[in-house]
């Protein structure tokens, strides 16, 4: 499953331990995601685990992303949970800056039939 247009908008504290059946280390960090699409924007919150949280404390808050995720469940007391787990992210390539002109006066615009100078020492 996956996230269209999303940016990170905060971590919350990465909490680490080892398995009780494995023993191995491991680690997860949720991460708070906010949609860029819609009128009315939706905060989603996802667990990062191991070499995911990792890659992902590499950025700032704002990042844009696609992620991918998937939705796991659990049973605990006749009561179900359910998990959004981060499996993998592409970031977004930043937008190209646009210009805005640093004065409010209006663009001087050339006369086509006025005489052209040659300031230059460009042979043509």
């Amino acid at each position: 499953m996956e996230l269209k247009n999303v940016k990170l908008k905060a971590k919350l504290e990465p909490q680490t331990g080892v398995g009780q059946q494995s023993g191995k280390e491991w680690s997860k960090q949720t991460i708070i995601l906010e949609e860029t699409e819609g009128k009315f924007p939706k905060d989603i919150a996802v667990t990062a685990w191991n070499t995911v949280q990792a890659d992902l404390n590499k950025f700032a808050i704002g990042t844009e992303m696609d992620c991918v995720i998937r939705l796991e469940s659990r049973e605990y007391n006749g009561k179900w949970y359910t998990d959004v787990i981060l499996s993998g992210f592409y970031l977004k390539a930043a937008p190209a800056k646009q210009y805005v002109p640093s004065t409010s006066a209006p663009l001087a615009t050339s006369d086509p039939k006025g005489t052209y100078e040659k300031e230059t020492d460009l042979p043509f």
